[in-house]
């Protein structure tokens, strides 16, 4: 990372990986357009439910209409079952 002194090496683990968390976080707010702002990641892909609407967007889930946005294991189940065909090619 660049400190006072100039190019001092690269960035501690920690700082990447928050620096592309904040930078994920952006796009999928700013530029991808999700029903939800993403404010916590493994909260708010849980479910499943963003992760089909990411790839509906992006025109590789066709069911999306089927997916259910609600927290419950039963919602859970289904839209990863959903999921897996896509992820799989």
């Amino acid at each position: 990372f660049i400190g006072q002194v100039g190019l001092v090496g690269p960035l501690p683990r920690s700082t990447k990986t928050g620096f592309m968390s904040e930078l994920l976080q952006n796009w999928l707010n700013n530029e991808v357009g999700l029903s939800t702002n993403v404010a916590n990641f493994e909260k708010d892909f849980a479910s499943g439910y963003l992760f089909g609407e990411i790839l509906h967007k992006f025109r590789q889930q066709d069911d999306f209409d089927q997916f259910i946005n609600k927290s419950s294991h039963e919602a859970k189940l289904s839209n990863f079952k959903r999921l897996e065909p896509t992820l799989k090619v």
